[in-house]
């Protein structure tokens, strides 16, 4: 009787742990189909706007392994050394990168720095762990356009440990 009563305890544990795993799945799967827009300290929408199609722009060059696309949103002292970087790790890995939200900080005129919520998905067949990462992106006008000069990843929480 004990012997069942545990099997039954821990059948009913793991139907709640799996039930805490498909919620989490279901709500990131809900915010990444949904369009993301700024909010936070915005005092100028329309350059927001620019920020955050530069990062969507940026997400979508990685995910497509796209070395050209993806340095030409970077600043350019950044661009030579980061496309060497990128050409290898885009030959090892294959991911997915979504935007999940993006918060204006600071907005100045040739200056932003945002946080954003960012979702990466392993699509190949190296080892890497599916992950939401909280970062912080500076912008920077750059010949009159905006360009991110810095991205410090501040969390990560694995999604399927």
């Amino acid at each position: 009787m004990r012997r069942k009563i545990s099997l039954l305890l821990a059948l009913l544990l793991l139907l709640f742990m799996g039930a805490g795993y498909l919620k989490e799945a279901t709500d990131i799967a809900e915010a990444s189909n949904k369009q993301v827009s700024p909010t936070g300290n915005i005092t100028d929408k329309k350059e927001a706007q620019k920020t955050l199609q530069l990062l969507v722009e940026n997400l979508d060059a990685a995910s497509q392994k796209d070395v050209n696309r993806y340095v030409d949103t970077l600043v350019t002292s950044a661009q030579t050394s980061t496309a060497k970087e990128m050409t290898v790790f885009f030959k090892t890995y294959t991911l997915e990168h979504r935007l999940l939200s993006f918060q204006v900080v600071k907005q100045e005129t040739d200056h932003m720095l945002v946080k954003t919520k960012q979702q990466t998905l392993n699509r190949g067949t190296s080892q890497y762990k599916d992950h939401i990462t909280h970062a912080n992106h500076t912008f920077v006008k750059e010949n009159n356009k905006w360009k991110i000069e810095e991205t410090i990843m501040t969390q990560t929480e694995f999604i399927n440990p």
